[in-house]
């Protein structure tokens, strides 16, 4: 739970948005039996600190999904901004 909290004051989430997280951190403990990809865990904390928003990495058998989360415009015009450059949306 201390991974929660330092997301929670990291990413200056509100009340509810810590709810969800805490929701998807809870669900995501009884999901997993111990075979986590530690390759794929540290990409992921990687992500998270460059592009200072919550990222989830998931693998599949022909690929995978790469999930960048934002919590308002602003995240969304900095992350864009993060990874192509200027752009105004």
């Amino acid at each position: 739970m201390v991974e929660a909290f330092q997301k929670v004051v990291k990413f200056h989430l509100s009340v509810r948005q810590t709810e969800a997280l805490m929701r998807r951190l809870t669900k995501k403990q009884k999901r997993l039996s111990g075979a986590v990809d530690p390759h794929l865990l540290a990409l992921q904390q990687v992500l998270e600190e460059r592009l200072k928003l919550p990222v989830r990495v998931r693998k599949g058998r022909k690929g995978g999904v790469l999930e960048l989360r934002f919590y308002s415009d602003a995240d969304l015009e900095a992350l864009v901004q993060r990874l192509i450059g200027e752009v105004q949306l």
